[in-house]
């Protein structure tokens, strides 16, 4: 059996790093092209510590992805919802695979993403067809689908936890109480006062997911998109509907 090439958009970013580290280590996989424009003309071993043909890889051009793209079985896109929505029809249409880490396809729902995301989709006929990237619970869809949305984190844990007492009918209508935290590396890359160092030693910022919750006021679009995601995909495996909030809890 051959191995599957494989193209990684978005190289730089913590998820494409980590991406990176472990297809490079998969022994039936070709990482064919990584592209990033911040570390644009270093290999992958300057950069990770990577040998092999993998290390030996430049990184390219993120204006590149889709020529480099040609002769894939699949890409991965470690890239924000906004690149990933124009991206994926474009690999689609030429029988190529593509596997997105953003949340641009995990809602099932075209009118959910100006709420939650801030944009109309632009590409609301592939919703249906995107497998959630959850194979503890879909994993009969993902090896079928041509389009897989890796899940969020939060609802990954949220989703993996409940699912099995939503489906025996084994809760009542008493809240659940999810007590989940990421570290700072959750946000991404980009640089602010709020995730320095001096901001985040010995601190902690906690937001309470309940099951159900009475009406409150909303949180930012940013805040409410792994709400979405969860009720989403818990929903298929509840018999009855489910709520869910996000309450958060801010210093002064």
């Amino acid at each position: 059996m051959h191995n599957r090439a494989i193209g990684l958009v978005g190289a730089s970013g913590y998820s494409g790093i980590e991406t990176t580290r472990i297809l490079s280590a998969h022994p039936r996989v070709e990482l064919r092209f990584v592209t990033s424009d911040r570390w644009q003309g270093s290999t992958v071993a300057e950069r990770l510590g990577v040998s092999g043909a993998a290390g030996a890889l430049q990184y390219e051009n993120l204006d590149r992805s889709r020529d480099l793209a040609k002769g894939c079985d699949a890409v991965i896109l470690a890239t924000p919802a906004e690149f990933s929505v124009a991206a994926v029809p474009f690999l689609l249409e030429r029988g190529i695979k593509a596997i997105d880490i953003s949340g641009a396809f995990r809602l099932k729902e075209a009118a959910e993403y100006p709420l939650f995301y801030g944009f109309q989709h632009p590409a609301p006929h592939l919703l249906a067809t995107a497998a959630y990237g959850l194979p503890e619970l879909f994993r009969s869809e993902i090896p079928r689908a041509s389009l897989i949305a890796n899940p969020g984190c939060y609802p990954t844990g949220a989703v993996l936890a409940l699912a099995p007492f939503l489906k025996g009918q084994f809760l009542d209508d008493s809240p659940v109480i999810f007590d989940a935290a990421s570290g700072t590396t959750g946000a991404g890359r980009k640089g602010t006062e709020d995730l320095s160092f001096a901001e985040v030693d010995e601190e902690a910022v906690a937001r309470v997911l309940v099951f159900p919750v009475a009406d409150e006021p909303r949180e930012p679009v940013a805040e409410r998109r792994g709400q979405a995601e969860r009720l989403a995909h818990l929903a298929r495996r509840a018999p009855a509907p489910v709520g869910d909030d996000v309450r958060g809890h801010r210093r002064a």
